[in-house]
């Protein structure tokens, strides 16, 4: 298994990729809500959820090789400095697509097939499991198991589970191991992505969050497409001011819409 992250040094340039050289020690995923519960003297309460962020915890004890520590020196620099990147515990399983919301009962969920086949070639099969996620201000999550993917319309069946509620607005599925938009939370700054000991061996230990507004963004962009996002060369001209790198796509999600979103400006474009 092949543990892979996914960035653009430069918003206008090609990706990178930086594939860790063992498999992860650890993989672990929590929800942070940002929630307000307010008492009244009845003893009732009102509670409201701002927005609920899923983050991971990504951890490779003493595995790393020499080139995987100096390409994490950099990715380190991009993430403290607000800059989104992509992780995938498999290369192979770095699938993830967009569409609309799906209602409670439903057996199947629909989506316009793989969103990033510019950075793998990766596919869904029967036993896998997949994340069904809403963007701001919903943040709704459901993982299901995988009995089916239609490689014409890219309807997802599920395993013998139907979709437990009816989501607020757009989702993104995505196999639950492949995080395509993560950023440094606030409160892990400062915090040293890389250790060692003497110089003997090294250890990852990198807490990212996802960020809602990719949701949003690729639905928003191309329903039904790949993102034209470039892949190991530099992307088309045409696409440099909509969806050519993750940075860009993301910005693209602050337009005007219905929804009542409101997305993270990333800075540094």
């Amino acid at each position: 298994m092949s543990a892979k992250f996914y960035w653009y040094p430069d918003s206008d340039g090609s990706l990178s990729t930086l594939t860790l050289a063992k498999p992860l020690t650890e993989l672990h995923e929590t929800r942070a809500s940002d929630r307000i519960t307010s008492k009244r003297g009845d003893g009732s309460s009102a509670v409201a959820v701002w927005l609920t962020a899923t983050r991971v915890r990504i951890v490779l004890e003493r595995g790393l090789s020499a080139g995987n520590v100096r390409d994490l020196r950099q990715l380190e620099d991009h993430l403290q400095r607000g800059l989104p990147v992509g992780f995938a515990r498999e290369h192979t399983k770095a699938w993830a697509g967009f569409g609309s919301s799906p209602n409670r009962g439903y057996a199947y969920v629909t989506t316009g097939g793989a969103a990033f086949t510019n950075w793998e070639t990766a596919s869904l099969v029967s036993g896998d499991e997949i994340a069904i996620e809403s963007g701001a201000p919903w943040s709704e999550i459901e993982m299901h198991a995988v009995s089916s993917v239609s490689a014409t319309t890219g309807t997802i069946t599920l395993s013998g589970e139907t979709v437990l509620h009816t989501f607020g607005g757009p989702v993104i599925v995505r196999h639950r191991d492949f995080y395509p938009a993560l950023r440094m939370p606030d409160d892990q700054l400062g915090k040293p992505i890389v250790s060692t000991e003497r110089r003997l061996s090294w250890t990852l230990d990198v807490e990212l969050e996802a960020m809602p507004e990719l949701v949003q963004a690729g639905y928003d962009y191309d329903t039904f497409k790949a993102l034209p996002m470039g892949g190991t060369t530099a992307p088309n001209n045409q696409f440099n001011q909509v969806g050519s790198t993750l940075q860009k796509l993301l910005t693209y999600s602050t337009k005007e819409r219905a929804y009542p979103f409101t997305a993270a400006r990333v800075p540094g474009l």
